[in-house]
């Protein structure tokens, strides 16, 4: 039976965290035999993790230049004879690389969503270097798949796209949305924009506040919702600025911030549009939930959002920063309910049928069977 071990930075609340400890829990319920790696620190998802049966490992990373990490990784992969290493994100493939190439492990596979913008000279180097000792490169996306082939000249079988599953059960609940518009305030009358987010300039939070005031001149029976926290000191610092912003344009009254909600099916069935106005973003998970849970869509065209967003189907794209379009786009759908509505139903099948969870484990496993071809017998 193949032994993984699964490497990230950390465990706290991020797409990229949520589907490692996703993989992790699903590939224990298969029957391998992995654990997690946190680099840094644990994190928000640690316990939920460990209480599916899942062991995490925390090695306390000093610095960012914290080279004695790779030894330490080298050696728990040696001592946990480690037959696969599957990590994710820059500083964790970096360092599971070297150290897999030192402990000898046999399967290298890297996770990397990124599509190279800001990435710079240094990282881009150091990921074509390292692709010769990478077994599997793995994306989540077709368009990123790509860039890997034809920018880094990856071999194509060496490359591999497993879009991005969610947990769909955990989206759609009887009563929720009377249950979470009674909870914030919100009337049965009133029209909902919202979305769920990290407080970063590439959220483009800005361009949607900027937005607001043109939607309440057409619909003044709505109001927006702001889903999420900053936890680090530069995502304070932003939404911050977010709040000065929003009280220039005099419209703080029309915006609710919840903070961090662990319930996301219920803010999202608070919503009766969600909206992505990402200025940089690749294959955003929050795209998937809010279809998973029966929303329309008004995201920006950035990254891969046209594999997750069907145009004039389940939603809307609009140009990136383009305020006054991401605006029009949301008046629209409060303006057409029948339209609203099609588009809610068109999004939930399509999210039940291209981005379950189940989905992307079992692709996972066949990566993984590639190598080891060995069956193994699930856990009960």
């Amino acid at each position: 039976m193949p032994r993984v071990c699964l490497v990230i930075d950390n465990l706290n609340i991020g797409g990229s965290e949520i589907d490692l400890a996703d993989l992790a829990r699903g590939l224990h319920k298969r029957g391998y035999h992995v654990f997690i790696c946190c680099l840094r620190a644990g994190g928000a998802l640690v316990k939920e993790v460990e209480q599916a049966g899942v062991k995490v490992v925390i090695l306390g990373k000093k610095s960012r230049f914290d080279f004695t990490l790779m030894l330490r990784l080298a050696d728990l992969l040696k001592k946990e004879k480690i037959d696969i290493v599957h990590s994710s994100l820059f500083s964790a493939n970096f360092f599971s690389r070297t150290a897999a190439i030192l402990a000898g492990t046999p399967v290298i596979i890297a996770s990397d969503q990124s599509l190279g913008i800001g990435k710079g000279f240094l990282r881009t180097s150091i990921d074509r270097i390292l692709k010769y000792c990478t077994d599997m490169i793995i994306s989540d996306s077709t368009a990123v798949s790509r860039l890997f082939v034809e920018r880094d000249h990856y071999p194509p079988q060496k490359v591999r796209a497993i879009v991005n599953g969610i947990d769909l059960t955990k989206l759609n609940g009887t009563g929720w949305r009377e249950e979470a518009r009674k909870e914030l305030l919100i009337g049965d009358d009133e029209l909902i924009a919202g979305t769920l987010t990290r407080f970063t300039f590439e959220k483009g939070l800005v361009v949607f506040a900027d937005a607001m005031p043109l939607i309440l001149q057409a619909c003044k029976n709505c109001r927006f919702l702001i889903v999420g926290d900053a936890e680090l000191e530069q995502e304070k610092k932003y939404k911050r600025e977010l709040e000065k912003k929003i009280k220039e344009l005099g419209i703080e009254k029309k915006i609710i911030f919840t903070g961090f909600r662990r319930d996301i099916g219920r803010m999202l069935a608070a919503m009766d549009v969600f909206v992505s106005p990402s200025i940089i973003e690749n294959f955003p998970n929050t795209v998937m939930e809010a279809m998973g849970a029966g929303k329309s869509v008004v995201a920006t065209e950035v990254g891969s959002i046209r594999e997750a967003v069907i145009e004039n189907q389940t939603g809307f794209l609009v140009p990136a920063g383009n305020v006054q379009a991401l605006a029009e786009a949301i008046i629209l759908l409060f303006k057409n309910k029948g339209l609203n509505e099609k588009m809610a139903v068109a999004g939930k099948e399509r999210a039940f049928r291209c981005f379950s969870r189940e989905r992307v484990v079992g692709e996972a496993v066949e990566v993984y069977q590639k190598f080891f071809p060995t069956p193994v017998i699930p856990n009960n």
